[in-house]
């Protein structure tokens, strides 16, 4: 039936079946891999068609029907022309895209390394924050097992039981200097008691040097009989004397150890007003600092506590950070279908200079259409293969919109 056909049906029914081909070849496509083949099948598409149906143009005597083969010689290297042009073009953009895939993957290879080292790095002081939280809080074995939070407040215990030992041995001091200044000032009382006898003697030797006096003066009366009660008179008068005298040392010592008493009690009373004063400020500091000691050491492991938390919290964000980085092996999948699709596309440009090769060779219109039938099957070849690689990408990361759904195929 081709045979019958004159010059312009061939051409119109070669060009449908280009177009019916390029069509369910570009259909096999994904999106991300349709723009250059459209580029592609458009160029060589239109080419085919211009040299098929030029618009416009008045054939030349040689290129005329009726010229005995000019026809489709001509056609056939137009045809051969335009191939070659789409092919040529093609294989410049299929090399071009291929150069900028393996620039992405060196890329994404090197920032995808470095973030994921970055991460791994802030993992890795995470953790040690975490350690040396937990060895703040739990204790490091310096205290025999016991916690650092807990030998804190065991030794703010002991520290607090000493200061208040310290300062009840401060007030029994203070209570036993009360007490030694009312013993002084019973002495005292006592010492005042002994000067008031001290005072009944001195009046009793002086009446009893009166009655020695007057019993001389009897004496002396009496003359000669009363020489004798004269001599012990005189005796009495002595006696009298010496205990006068002797009152008077006692009442001296006496002054004496009331001053001494006297100094010692003022002293007293001064050391017990200042270590009961002292005591006492110094129970209510203790007090209060103690008391601030706990509260700091409980605001302590409150604040260890929210450490670790925050710790652990960050841990997971980083381990969460560098699970989602792992997103490469999903872009490099993906770049790999599309380095497949264009290593079709390059085959399918190939396809198109063998053609064109042919299409140039071919002498008469069935050779021209022999060649333009070998293009149409390789096209339907690449358009199964296409087909088949659309089928096996279909159900890996084709179907990948994000990190939380889909398989990945780990490189």
């Amino acid at each position: 039936m081709r045979r019958g056909m004159g010059t312009t049906g061939r051409r119109r029914w070669l060009g449908g079946v280009i177009a019916l081909l390029l069509g369910a070849l570009l259909w096999g496509f994904e999106p991300a891999a349709r723009i250059p083949a459209v580029a592609i099948a458009w160029g060589l598409l239109s080419a085919i068609l211009l040299l098929l149906f030029p618009a416009g143009a008045a054939p030349s005597p040689s290129e005329r029907p009726d010229a005995p083969g000019n026809g489709d010689r001509l056609l056939a290297d137009r045809s051969a022309q335009a191939l070659e042009a789409s092919s040529r073009h093609g294989v410049q953009q299929i090399e071009q895209m291929r150069s900028e895939v393996t620039q992405a993957q060196a890329i994404f290879s090197d920032a995808i390394g470095k973030l994921i080292g970055s991460f791994s790095g802030m993992n890795e002081q995470v953790q040690r924050q975490q350690r040396l939280g937990m060895e703040i809080v739990s204790g490091a074995g310096d205290s025999g097992g016991q916690s650092s939070v807990a030998a804190f407040e065991s030794f703010a215990s002991h520290t607090s039981e000493t200061l208040r030992r310290f300062v009840d041995s401060v007030i029994e001091n203070s209570r036993v200097a009360m007490t030694l200044v009312e013993l002084t000032d019973r002495i005292m009382a006592q010492m005042r008691d002994v000067k008031g006898m001290l005072g009944e003697i001195e009046g009793i030797a002086k009446q009893t040097n009166l009655l020695a006096l007057n019993a001389a003066i009897e004496a002396a009366r009496a003359g000669e009989a009363g020489r004798g009660f004269a001599v012990v008179a005189d005796e009495v008068r002595d006696l009298s004397g010496r205990t006068n005298h002797f009152s008077q040392q006692i009442r001296g010592q006496l002054a004496n150890m009331q001053v001494s008493i006297e100094a010692a009690e003022g002293a007293i009373n001064q050391m017990a007003a200042q270590d009961m004063t002292f005591a006492l400020t110094s129970k209510d500091g203790v007090e209060q600092a103690m008391s601030g000691i706990e509260e700091m050491n409980r605001r302590t492991g409150h604040t260890v506590g929210q450490l670790n938390e925050i710790a652990g919290s960050m841990e997971v964000a980083v381990n969460q950070a560098i699970v989602s980085l792992q997103f490469q092996d999903l872009v490099t999948q993906l770049l790999g279908h599309v380095s497949r699709r264009l290593d079709a596309l390059a085959e399918m440009a190939g396809s198109q200079a063998g053609a064109a090769g042919a299409l140039r060779g071919s002498g008469d219109a069935v050779a021209a259409a022999a060649a333009i039938e070998e293009l149409c099957r390789r096209i339907e070849d690449i358009a199964r293969q296409v087909g088949d690689l659309k089928q096996s990408a279909g159900n890996t990361t084709s179907q990948q919109t994000g990190l939380s759904s889909g398989d990945v195929e780990l490189f």
